[in-house]
């Protein structure tokens, strides 16, 4: 039988409450692992300053002023506290918003001190580590990525939502378009769709009728629309990052364009495939690389960036030809290949039993591709 009104309202609330206590359970584990690197460290506490970290403690908390990378409030860590450090005129919004329950308590100061009087006055007398500079207290951040680019099941879930709402978003976008509108105006509208959704864009990127080919690292300009445009997002929710690519042509693109668009596919392809739960990320880059060589565009990759981990830290590690960081489960690599003005981009998981592909096409038509006996389908052109 159908549920009554009220038997709705109980189920609803039954389940927040279930997943308000799973998240503090995970904080009290996360709290546990910070106060146990501590106590290897030989400090009484830890300092944490930077989003990203206070991000991974509380499983997405966001302290960063909203447009800016500036933060409002820091964590104090020991063994048998967790203490938010604010201001009087941050706390509130805080305490009733992203730290609400989790077990935190309050440091506060009037807003005209600063936070950083309070920063030294929870340092003196101990031994503190931090993950930035204050007061000559040992720098850990280095230390801390460890922590931050691995993912577990509770991460996954957001990761797959936010992957699956950054696909939709750059995908309605382009779909629906008119021709002639400005670089700009597409911009908006993507912007637009994420925000709604409460996504913070970091970066959103638009080049249209090849421009790309030139600007390999762009922006969005006033320039209209005619033929076609490659569209890239990089956004944040829940601390965590993740970025998407996507091409779409009004007019059939030319023999050249379909050429250097299937080249690059082949490139993200390869590396999502050879994202290898034990491999160093050189090699990994060794496989692209004979991508590139073996299609006769050995020097693309020496024009733009190839890709990156990430995590609750946007870059935890570029990807480049001696990065020696070795990919374990629960990473996130987001790839972005390019050859000419063709540019291609997912973001997948890392995972023992294969990669999963957080940015998957949706309402997009792809190509299906064979690495090693298994078919990866990366984002085709869209053809308008």
């Amino acid at each position: 039988m159908p549920e009554t009104l009220t038997e709705q309202l109980v189920s609803s609330t039954t389940g927040l409450r279930a997943a308000q206590e799973e998240l503090r359970a995970e904080v009290v584990r996360r709290h546990a692992l910070l106060t146990e690197y501590a106590t290897l460290k030989g400090v009484d506490a830890l300092l944490l300053q930077r989003p990203a970290n206070i991000a991974w403690l509380t499983c997405g908390a966001e302290v960063s002023r909203p447009g800016s990378c500036q933060s409002v409030a820091s964590v104090f860590l020991m063994k048998e506290a967790r203490c938010l450090l604010a201001s009087n005129v941050d706390s509130p919004y805080l305490f009733d918003g992203p730290f609400n329950g989790l077990g935190f308590q309050l440091k506060e100061r009037p807003w005209h001190e600063g936070l950083r009087t309070l920063l030294s006055d929870v340092c003196r007398g101990r031994k503190v580590a931090s993950d930035a500079p204050v007061d000559g207290v040992p720098v850990v951040d280095y230390e801390l990525s460890a922590f931050r680019r691995q993912m577990n099941e509770f991460e996954e879930r957001h990761l797959r939502e936010l992957g699956r709402d950054l696909a939709h978003c750059i995908e309605a976008t382009c779909r629906t378009c008119d021709q002639g509108i400005p670089e700009s105006e597409l911009a908006a509208q993507l912007h637009h769709r994420l925000v709604r959704r409460q996504i913070t864009p970091l970066q959103i990127r638009v080049a249209s009728d090849g421009r790309s080919e030139r600007y390999r690292n762009w922006t969005f300009s006033d320039a209209p629309i005619q033929r076609g445009a490659t569209v890239s997002i990089f956004a944040r929710q829940h601390g965590l990052h993740l970025g998407v690519t996507r091409t779409f042509a009004f007019e059939s693109p030319d023999e050249e364009t379909l050429k250097r668009h299937q080249h690059a596919s082949l490139v993200l392809a390869s590396a999502m495939y050879f994202s290898q739960v034990g491999w160093e990320m050189r090699e990994t880059w060794s496989r692209l690389q004979r991508i590139y060589d073996k299609f006769g565009a050995a020097e693309e990759w020496r024009l733009a960036e190839q890709g990156m981990l990430t995590g609750y830290d946007a870059c935890e590690c570029a990807v480049t030809p001696g990065a020696d960081v070795r990919l374990g489960a629960g990473n996130v690599v987001c790839w972005q290949p390019s050859v000419g003005g063709a540019m291609v981009g997912d973001s997948v998981l890392v995972r023992g039993e294969g990669q999963l592909c957080l940015t998957p096409a949706s309402h997009w038509p792809t190509l299906s591709i064979e690495v090693k006996g298994t078919q990866i389908d990366v984002p085709d052109i869209l053809r308008r």
